[in-house]
Order: C-alpha cells, then structure tokens, then sequence
C-alpha cells in the first residue's frame, strides 16, 4: 500500500486521488509538508500544469487524504 493524495488543480479545477507508493513522486508526505521537491516538475494528471512550482503552490492544491502500510 503507499498513500493517497487528493489533487485539486488550480488551473483546470480537476479533483483526483493519486495513490503513491514510497517517495514516487518527489514529495515527501508529512502532516505539515515539511518538504516538497521543486526542481523537477509534479504535474495535474487531466491538464498537466504544474503543482509543485512552490511549497505554497503545492499546500494548496495536494492533500494527503489516507496513507495505509
């Protein structure tokens, strides 16, 4: 199992669930997203924009929802 994200794009309005596993993805999962990467692009599955161009950008758009074992 890994965890799962809820995705709400600024750009296209678009709410998904993205289940990760691991450190896939780049962004590190923590209560108060202590670290998310920057230098290489997360991306809005329905319109590609990009999530993560700040910490605040991404806070804003991604939220853990369930992380499971």
């Amino acid at each position: 199992m890994g965890t799962i994200y809820k995705v709400r794009c600024a750009r296209c309005g678009a709410e998904t669930d993205l289940p990760r596993r691991g450190g896939y993805g780049k962004f590190h999962p923590t209560s108060d997203w202590l670290h998310v990467e920057t230098e290489l692009p997360i991306r809005c599955p329905e319109c590609l924009h990009r999530l993560n161009v700040s910490q605040e950008e991404f806070s804003r758009q991604v939220v853990c929802v369930a992380t499971g074992r």
